[in-house]
C-alpha cells in the first residue's frame, strides 16, 4: 500500500470514529448528584386585641347614691411564649391635682371613677388560645349625688404590645 493510501485510510477511520461518537456529544452525562433544598419560615411576635366590651355604669340613682362596680372586658391573643404588657392610660379627663379619672358631661360636671386593674403582663397563649382580662371599675356614691343630669363618659387608651 503506499503511504498516500495508507493515510486516507487512516483519515477514513478516524472519520468514521468522529461520525458514530457524534450522537453521543449532545447527550448529558449523568454523574449521580444530589443536593439539599432549605424550607425556612419565621413566625413573628405579635399581639393583638380582638374584642373589647365597654364598661357600663348604667342609669345612677343620685336619690339612693350607693357605690357601684362594673367590669368592662378585653379579648386578646398573642404569640404563643411571647411577653406582653397591656396598659390603660389615664383617660381623656384625668384630673392630675386630685390623681383621678373622670367622666365628664360639660365643660364643669366630671364624675370620678376609678379602675383597678390597670397593668397586666404574661406570656402568650397563642391565637387559637385568646387571652380575657376583665376590667374592675367603680365609682363612689358621694360623687354622683349633687351632680346634674347629664351623660357622663371618658375614653380610656388601651395599649397591648409585646
Amino acid at each position: 500500500m503506499k503511504t498516500g493510501q495508507s493515510d486516507k485510510l487512516k483519515l477514513r477511520q478516524i472519520l468514521l470514529v468522529l461520525i458514530m461518537a457524534l450522537p453521543l456529544y449532545g447527550m448529558p452525562v449523568s454523574a449521580g448528584e444530589t443536593t439539599e433544598l432549605r424550607v425556612t419560615a419565621s413566625v413573628n411576635s405579635n399581639c393583638k386585641i380582638l374584642q373589647i366590651q365597654d364598661i357600663n355604669f348604667g342609669a345612677l340613682d343620685p336619690g339612693q347614691a350607693s357605690n357601684a362596680s362594673e367590669e368592662g372586658h378585653i379579648s386578646f391573643a398573642c404569640t404563643r411564649g411571647v411577653d406582653y404588657r397591656m396598659t390603660i392610660d389615664q383617660g381623656a379627663n384625668f384630673d392630675s391635682e386630685r390623681s383621678s379619672r373622670r367622666m365628664k358631661a360639660n365643660a364643669a360636671d366630671y364624675l370620678p371613677y376609678r379602675i383597678d386593674n390597670e397593668v397586666v403582663s404574661g406570656s402568650g397563649t397563642g391565637f387559637s388560645l385568646p387571652l380575657n382580662f376583665s376590667i374592675q371599675a367603680s365609682v363612689s356614691g358621694a360623687d354622683y349625688r349633687d351632680l346634674p343630669v347629664a351623660a357622663y363618659q371618658d375614653t380610656l387608651r388601651i395599649t397591648l404590645e409585646p
